[in-house]
């Protein structure tokens, strides 16, 4: 469960999004209870009511994407883990009313490329930064620091990820990117990696896994400096059928099973009953004005 870090080292640094950016930026949520508080990690929405985030992350009640509305998780629909990966599909009651976003869908082109990574999170501990020769460390700081934020980092191909089949993406804290480059910290498990292919934004990758507690930039050779990513390619059909799916199913469930509140069902009920009633009183009246025969 980890979150966005700055090279830069400010927390208020990429709070907003620039204007082209917006899709990927508005995209990416928080996973919280309905105040906000107990923020468990990123969500990315793809679809509909349909997000995806690290299967390592809990799912609390809530999701936001502003830290002002906060639509709630469908309670009756259990959380999807995809194949054997770090990443699963998850529902909103209501449609937050967000562009779809696509998956990647080839070979290459999410490698070997600079991204934009978004995700909400704890920033940095204050006055926590330390310095050893050209390597540059922060510690992360507490729920306090939690905003969303954006960043770029350099894409590699990881070949070896523990059991894995599938290998995942990789960024190294290098500092070659600027000032933008960013590493995951607490709270950013789930967030989004995105890049701009065919002229389109597309998700490349769900984040993972990252260092524990501290991020050390321009220090590649240790684990601190290795950020994992899900990769969306290997993915993107099965993902892709499971909403197609799940829209069929709701399209032919009965509304009663739809999660109709008991009010709705009673107002139904009711609805049906005064027809009824209609129906039986026309008959009765048209039976009195019938002629009597003697």
């Amino acid at each position: 469960m980890y979150a966005l870090i700055h090279y830069k080292g400010d927390n208020e640094w990429n709070t907003t999004v620039p204007a082209h950016c917006s899709l990927p930026f508005d995209s990416v949520g928080r996973i919280c209870k309905a105040n906000g508080n107990g923020t468990s990690g990123s969500a990315v929405h793809i679809k509909g009511c349909y997000l995806l985030t690290a299967n390592h992350v809990k799912v609390q009640t809530h999701v936001t994407f502003d830290g002002s509305v906060f639509h709630k998780l469908d309670p009756d629909f259990a959380p999807v883990q995809i194949g054997a990966s770090d990443l699963k599909l998850i529902r909103l009651l209501d449609d937050p009313d967000l562009e779809k976003m696509r998956l990647f869908d080839k070979p290459r082109g999410d490698t070997k490329v600079v991204a934009w990574v978004v995700g909400w999170g704890v920033g940095i501990k204050p006055g926590s930064e330390t310095r050893v020769n050209q390597t540059r460390t922060w510690m992360w700081g507490g729920s306090d620091t939690i905003t969303k934020r954006w960043g770029t980092n350099y894409v590699e191909e990881y070949k070896v990820w523990r059991k894995d089949i599938n290998s995942p993406l990789l960024t190294l804290l290098d500092a070659q990117s600027g000032p933008d480059e960013v590493g995951l910290t607490m709270h950013d498990s789930g967030a989004g990696m995105f890049v701009f292919n065919d002229n389109k934004w597309k998700l490349s990758g769900i984040a993972s896994r990252a260092p524990h507690h501290s991020c050390k930039f321009s220090d590649t050779g240790k684990s601190s400096s290795k950020n994992y990513f899900v990769r969306m390619y290997y993915y993107r059909e099965m993902i892709e059928n499971l909403i197609s799916q799940h829209e069929l199913t709701e399209l032919s469930t009965p509304a009663a099973s739809k999660g109709y509140g008991l009010s709705s069902l009673v107002s139904l009920a009711l609805s049906g009953l005064s027809i009824i009633g209609l129906f039986l009183f026309s008959r009765a009246l048209k039976n009195t004005q019938k002629p009597t025969h003697q």
